[in-house]
């Protein structure tokens, strides 16, 4: 009968669910980027200048929803300071007519 040679402490096999060994990856070279996709595509399209100005799509997007919000237009209004200020901060009360919640902890004994 043959003695099988038992693997030395680096040859060992890794556990379930660890199969590369520390600091080494399972996909070295990572996710192949996605060219087609539509947010590629969409700021592709922004990024260029806009016909017959020195102005990108981007910029002269900008532009009109500043001017839209200049004019009164409260859509226009709310998505510029939404995006500029942000959103207003809405309190929480998580108490109801009861008054404020306790919330306890409670840590298990080791």
């Amino acid at each position: 009968m043959v003695a099988e040679k038992q693997p030395s402490s680096t040859e060992r096999r890794r556990g379930p669910g660890k199969p590369w060994k520390p600091g080494v990856s399972g996909n070295p070279h990572g996710r192949k980027p996605k060219a087609d996709c539509l947010v590629s595509c969409i700021k592709d399209e922004l990024s260029k200048k806009a016909h017959g100005s020195e102005f990108t799509n981007e910029q002269m997007i900008a532009f009109a929803l500043v001017n839209k919000a200049k004019a009164g237009d409260p859509v226009a209004i709310r998505l510029t300071l939404e995006y500029v200020v942000g959103r207003p901060v809405q309190p929480v009360n998580l108490g109801g007519d009861n008054g404020p919640v306790e919330i306890v902890v409670r840590y298990a004994d080791k």
